[in-house]
């Protein structure tokens, strides 16, 4: 490690100074490559699907790739399952050698879910780990302890009660409808069932987890601090991150198919996709 001795005993002598240039350069060099890696994986995930959903001159552009004439990569698969070319086991074998199995490429399936769903349980619990473990908790936890009004225990149970006909269905239906019969691969685009009202019926479910603390606060008087509260923020984060890949990975897998989709169904909002059936069904 370079110190500041060592940095003025550098600088006293001249014949040094060019190995201090050299080891200096090369960690700049080093850290704007570990940058630009960062910006560029970070920006693939962060592109704005729903305003290319809604501009199709943005559509024809998305990925370096015409995307107004895209019929999806899953296509000549289901082409060749519907003649009898292909078996479903078959199709399967085919989807991981195409890399369209829907955690493809990550080193660890659901990643940035998983990795938000850790901090969450360390961050919300951490007073309940210290007490476990004998540490003393220390004041700025105890300062930031928050009371949550029990009226939004309540509103926040009713709608963890009202998805729970949206979260449980997903994996059965698309087993029954996928075309592949995996219930997570699948190479039909399911809009049936709860998927005509949410694109992540199953996804919803992250809500018990976010719930979960508020109700232990309000019934069970387990403390409720800003590490909590970040922690919710931090599971929001890593769900909205994993959504926003595989939903770039369903445009690469469907095309247009799927961004047709994302504009007649929402994301998340439940509400809007049960108004959206009902104007649809008059």
């Amino acid at each position: 490690m370079l110190t500041v001795d060592g940095l003025r005993a550098t600088l006293r002598n001249p014949s040094d100074c060019s190995v201090l240039s050299y080891s200096l350069n090369r960690g700049f060099a080093i850290r704007y490559r570990l940058s630009k890696f960062v910006y560029r994986q970070t920006s693939q995930i962060l592109v704005p699907l729903s305003e290319i959903a809604r501009s199709p001159s943005r559509m024809k552009n998305y990925g370096g790739k015409k995307m107004g004439k895209e019929e999806g990569e899953i296509k000549d698969l289901v082409e060749k399952l519907k003649r009898g070319e292909l078996t479903k086991k078959e199709v399967l074998v085919e989807m991981e050698k195409k890399q369209l199995f829907h955690h493809a490429g990550e080193p660890i399936p659901g990643i940035f879910a998983i990795s938000g769903i850790i901090a969450w349980s360390v961050l919300c619990f951490l007073p309940f780990i210290l007490a476990i473990l004998n540490f003393g908790i220390p004041e700025v936890i105890l300062e930031s302890i928050i009371k949550i009004p029990l009226f939004v225990s309540y509103i926040l149970i009713f709608f963890a009660l009202a998805i729970i006909p949206l979260v449980l269905p997903p994996s059965y239906i698309r087993k029954k409808w996928g075309g592949s019969g995996h219930e997570d691969e699948t190479i039909i685009l399911v809009k049936k069932g709860p998927y005509r009202i949410v694109r992540h019926p199953n996804v919803l479910g992250i809500m018990w987890f976010i719930v979960l603390p508020i109700i232990l606060n309000s019934f069970a008087n387990v403390s409720f601090t800003m590490f909590t509260f970040l922690g919710e923020i931090v599971l929001i984060t890593g769900v909205y991150l994993q959504v926003k890949k595989e939903e770039r990975f369903n445009i690469k897998k469907w095309g247009d198919e799927y961004l047709q989709y994302m504009k007649e169904v929402p994301r998340f909002n439940f509400i809007k996709g049960l108004w959206n059936l009902r104007k649809k069904g008059k």
